[in-house]
């Protein structure tokens, strides 16, 4: 996949994603996009039994696979041919730029809550802990628990939650999941998690999880970029009788927004 940037100044470059594993089939040729508008997904792990799942990223010159400039600089199976994305010497003289002239890391460190949160098949098994606003907010955090929480209910109930701003994958653990577990006399019960930037269409990056070690909440270092304005929490407790069944959560976290910074048009 290329993309046409116009710069500021009326510059023209492309960037450049390839190994996708797949594209996403709403993009067409000739398409406007906005920041945020998700462009394809990575590959599967060992890839064509070469790569791990990744992607090969450029900036250049022209609208072409190959190196922008032509010719035959480059030699594979001793045969001289054009040069894709590794070059013999300076990648500027071949018509490609280091991405980190135009593309920042754009991180702005801060808590983002939830807003709002709705709940789906959770009000059964005896729980007296349903309603999911209360787990709207910041953190209570109380030890012993004093706070507000709302129960998951039996496998397979879940809440979503509308996150205040968007959020992004930033370095390290980028969204905290708080559940009222063994530190504030209740029980660490585990969860899977999943993120959406439409509310649509859902990204797993959490299976199976609990509190950190020490800790009153799970800590989810994301696989995909966002920005992401959705989280979706899924019971996976099998402690489902009682007036709190399943996980107990208390607020949810994000941990990295976007500064804006540094981006191509």
């Amino acid at each position: 996949m290329i993309l046409e940037h116009v710069l500021p100044e009326g510059r023209i470059l492309y960037s450049l994603y390839a190994h996708l594993g797949e594209i996403n089939p709403e993009l067409h040729v000739g398409q406007s996009i906005n920041l945020g508008f998700p462009l394809g997904t990575t590959g599967v792990f060992l890839r064509d039994g070469r790569w791990v799942s990744h992607v090969h990223f450029e900036i250049k010159d022209a609208a072409v696979l190959h190196n922008p400039k032509g010719g035959n600089a480059c030699t594979y199976n001793g045969e001289p041919g054009p040069c894709w994305g590794y070059t013999p010497g300076n990648p500027d003289d071949y018509g490609y730029h280091n991405p980190e002239e135009f593309v920042s890391s754009g991180f702005t460190q801060t808590s983002i809550y939830a807003v709002s949160i709705t709940a789906f098949d959770i009000c059964h098994h005896g729980n007296n802990f349903c309603d999911p606003s209360e787990a709207e907010g910041p953190p209570d955090e109380t030890s012993p628990w004093t706070g507000r929480f709302v129960s998951l209910g039996g496998v397979g109930g879940y809440i979503i939650a509308t996150m205040e701003s968007e959020f992004i994958n930033g370095p390290g653990v980028d969204l905290r999941i708080y559940e009222v577990g063994d530190l504030q006399g209740g029980k660490d019960e585990i969860f899977d998690v999943f993120v959406s930037a439409d509310g649509k269409r859902w990204i797993q990056v959490a299976d199976d999880i609990k509190n950190d070690e020490g800790q009153c909440f799970a800590s989810i270092d994301l696989p995909t970029n966002g920005p992401l304005k959705y989280v979706k929490i899924v019971n996976q407790s099998p402690f489902t009788e009682g007036p709190t069944p399943g996980a107990d959560i208390d607020a949810v976290e994000a941990l990295w927004a976007s500064s804006g910074a540094g981006g191509l048009p």
